[in-house]
């Protein structure tokens, strides 16, 4: 939308504070805090929290310092993942493209990311730690078989589990809502969630 900007912006007084409080800061605000404790792992992103609250109790602090404490627990670049999810804009889709054989067998599967930042014009190219759930359909029910953890860092990454394994009734992208996009299902997922979606009970891969 017209309106939409970066999460990270420059408040230089009380009335650039209140303009900032949207959508972007409390939804995907809160959304990309948890595509972040994914990216970096719990337990460091636990340490990194705790070490930042000590390092600067009673003090001002700064985004930088809150990412060097987060690089120090977690051994991870962080400046490139903030430049990424903090400092650009838009929405990136996250999808799965498979080839299946006749027999409807992966041949070969995919997670891929494409999107524009709508301000910038440029390509959206975020990282993401995200899980990739496979659900079958058992007795009218979607039911999930198998998830497995996948890290994305460009463009597309190949889903290897996959392969050689009859295509599953559903691939979920992003199955622990861990990070923030647009999801894109491949045709085989589409057409069995639009026959069978009372068949997915549980509330998060549902939502």
């Amino acid at each position: 939308m017209p309106t939409t900007h970066p999460i990270v912006a420059d408040i230089t007084d009380l009335q650039a504070a209140d303009q900032n409080f949207d959508g972007i800061t409390y939804a995907k605000g809160a959304s990309v805090l948890k595509q972040l404790a994914a990216f970096v792992g719990d337990e460091a992103f636990r340490d990194a929290a705790r070490a930042y609250f000590v390092k600067h109790e009673y003090a001002n602090t700064s985004l930088d310092d809150f990412l060097a404490a987060l690089e120090q627990a977690s051994g991870r670049n962080m400046g490139d993942w903030a430049d990424a999810w903090l400092r650009t804009s838009g929405v990136p889709h996250l999808g799965v493209e498979l080839e299946l054989d006749a027999q409807n067998v992966v041949r070969s599967a995919a997670l891929v990311q494409r999107g524009t930042d709508p301000v910038s014009g440029e390509p959206i190219l975020r990282p993401h730690v995200l899980t990739v759930g496979s659900y079958e359909l058992e007795e009218g029910r979607l039911v999930r078989q198998d998830s497995q953890r996948v890290e994305l860092n460009g463009e597309r990454v190949e889903l290897g589990f996959l392969v050689g394994r009859p295509a599953p009734a559903v691939l979920l992208p992003n199955d622990g809502d861990e990070t923030y996009a647009i999801i894109e299902f491949d045709e085989r997922s589409q057409q069995n969630l639009l026959q069978h979606l009372g068949g997915l009970n549980a509330s998060l891969p549902r939502a």
